[in-house]
């Protein structure tokens, strides 16, 4: 009923759900509540909450165009791909169980703000000290991620006051907090506590996951953070601690202590991971992912790729073939061979990430979307251009639908296209692209933006290409005109342009334009260092455009002026001139039969 008044309504999708349910294979229950229903005639079916369907074809309506069927099968007791699924679930929020492990999962899954609703009201209801401790800390790592910094200081704060009601020789209870604390440490950003000295030990200091790291910069560690860094590492080997120990441990150099305090800090953890972990456990993999990123942060690109290595081996033993994690780590690993050259290799990881990603994603998923990119940046790195502009495009096709017109990530998708034309010769498409960025850059950028300065540039450029001067005149003035407005002292620049719009003119056959901007070429010259190739070249087009339009006194007098500017220039540069010499002479002829004819 619902569904179907859509197909009236302007600028609406109706969606009708056609469900099918076989109850000798699902438990799930469900009940016909139709006469309890405020309107009988609806027929309605009440399903439990743990209900869950797996999704089948999805169709347009045979008589409505804004109406679509979505077929949904009720999944069976044993199905293999819900119970792979709710294992891992079970797995990623372990060691909680109740409310605990919902407000991990609403973490997990980014509901901030219903997590931290959550805690607050937990927190009224309990006065156990240890819970407590958690929730704080669960709060301050949320507020963290929210980039309310006060608040999440505040919570630690609160932390450390309840540490004081506490016997310190609970050591269980101390490795709450550490666990606490290391745990606010490794999933956002640290904060250092040492014997009541709260100490930021860097902006943003590591986010301990599979994702790309965010940007910190290191700055000076204070001797307080190392102490906590060093006494967190021993409460942490204490909380792990366990009868199995195994021998295969990356060791650590302890110089990273002074250069590197973040990266030791992360190797250590590694280490007492590896020491008490069995070695395919998943937070052994995960520090070598937060590793391998430092690394790729410090451009040791052949360490990084050593560490995602160890952590994809594991990874590929424990998780499902398409889980987005692997995904994310082969784009990690594919991104650092970019950056040491090894672009085949790039190609083949980030491609792997693709394949995964256009499985388990919506067509329209940022992250394909920044993968198109990526590979599209690759196949340009290899000269591939036709490649590359088929995943620029893919990029493209998403931006266009998810942005407005005039988004600026269209204009950056313009440009890589448009350059990938021009790289192939098809000028024609290439100016089409770069014109549609030039129309956003003029929107949304400043008038004194240098894009737009590059936009002039390739254009003009692309229409000398093309043999179409007329054009290309118009975008090198535009060119001229930006530089003397907003950088008038880029003498240079404006030297080149004035001569490139000079030549020009003189291609059309427009030789009083054509002087007018070799003039003008010369009057910039006067701000340059003493250049007399620069001189010679003018002197001499001017010239040759004087006799062009039959002023020949006017065309001698910047042809000999060339002539003696060609003696101070060196020998290289003489070829430049060709034989301005004979030009000088056959004019002088001339002049002399004309002379003579009107005697």
């Amino acid at each position: 009923m619902f569904a179907l008044s859509a197909s009236t309504a302007p600028d609406t999708i109706g969606v009708l759900f056609i469900m099918s349910i076989d109850p000798s294979i699902s438990s799930t229950p469900f009940a016909c509540i139709q006469k309890y229903s405020f309107s009988a005639e609806e027929k309605e079916i009440l399903f439990s909450m743990h209900a869950i369907f797996r999704i089948g074809n999805i169709k347009k309506h045979v008589r409505y165009d804004q109406v679509y069927e979505i077929e949904l099968q009720l999944t069976a007791d044993d199905d293999q791909d819900l119970r792979i699924l709710t294992d891992w679930l079970s797995k990623d929020v372990e060691d909680e169980i109740g409310w605990k492990r919902l407000c991990n999962l609403l973490i997990k899954i980014g509901q901030l703000e219903k997590a931290e609703e959550f805690y607050n009201t937990l927190i009224e209801q309990t006065s156990d000290v240890k819970d407590l401790i958690h929730y704080y800390g669960q709060l301050a790592s949320i507020k963290f991620q929210q980039d309310d910094k006060k608040m999440s200081m505040s919570y630690h704060m609160k932390i450390k006051e309840l540490e004081k009601t506490t016997s310190s020789n609970n050591s269980d209870f101390n490795n709450k907090i550490i666990a606490t604390i290391m745990n606010f440490s490794e999933n956002n950003k640290t904060v250092m506590f040492h014997s009541g000295d709260c100490t930021l030990a860097s902006e943003a200091v590591l986010k301990c996951d599979v994702m790309p790291m965010e940007e910190f910069q290191e700055k000076q560690v204070s001797a307080n953070a190392f102490r906590f860094y060093e006494k967190a590492l021993a409460d942490f080997e204490r909380n792990l601690c366990s009868t199995t120990i195994y021998n295969s441990v990356d060791p650590v150099d302890d110089d990273l202590k002074q250069t590197c305090p973040l990266l030791w800090f992360q190797r250590k953890m590694l280490e007492i991971r590896q020491k008490y972990l069995p070695p395919t456990h998943s937070d052994i993999a995960r520090s070598y992912s937060v590793v391998a990123s430092l690394y790729r942060k410090r451009e040791d690109h052949y360490q990084a790729l050593s560490f995602y290595q160890k952590s994809i081996d594991i990874y590929e033993k424990i998780l499902p073939s398409n889980h987005p994690f692997l995904a994310c780590l082969y784009n990690n690993i594919g991104t650092t061979y970019k950056c040491t050259g090894e672009y085949s290799q790039a190609l083949f990881f980030v491609k792997k990430s693709l394949e995964i990603g256009e499985k388990v994603l919506p067509p329209d998923h940022p992250d394909l979307n920044s993968t198109y990119g990526n590979i599209g940046n690759i196949y340009q790195l290899l000269n591939e251009y036709s490649n590359a502009i088929v995943y620029y495009e893919k990029r493209l096709a998403i931006h266009q639908q998810q942005l407005p017109s005039n988004d600026l990530k269209l204009a950056d998708d313009y440009g890589d296209i448009g350059l990938m034309y021009n790289k192939l010769n098809d000028y024609a498409n290439g100016i089409v692209y770069y014109e549609k960025r030039l129309a956003i850059h003029q929107q949304q950028l400043p008038s004194n933006d240098m894009w737009l300065f590059d936009s002039y540039e390739h254009i003009g450029t692309m229409y000398i290409k093309l043999n179409d001067y007329v054009n290309a005149i118009v975008f090198y003035e535009k060119a001229l005109d930006f530089t003397e407005n907003y950088f008038p002292s880029e003498y240079a620049t404006m030297f080149v342009y004035s001569c490139r719009i000079a030549n020009l003119h003189g291609k059309n056959e427009n030789y009083w334009q054509s002087v007018f901007f070799y003039q003008k070429a010369v009057g910039i010259n006067r701000y340059l260092s003493s250049n007399p190739l620069n001189l010679a070249l003018c002197y001499n087009n001017i010239g040759a455009a004087y006799t062009k339009l039959g002023e020949n006194w006017e065309g001698l007098f910047y042809l000999e002026n060339a002539l003696k500017m060609k003696k101070s220039c060196s020998s290289e540069d003489e070829s430049c001139l060709g034989s301005i010499e004979d030009n000088v002479n056959r004019l002088k002829e001339l002049l002399n039969e004309n002379e003579h004819q009107s005697g």
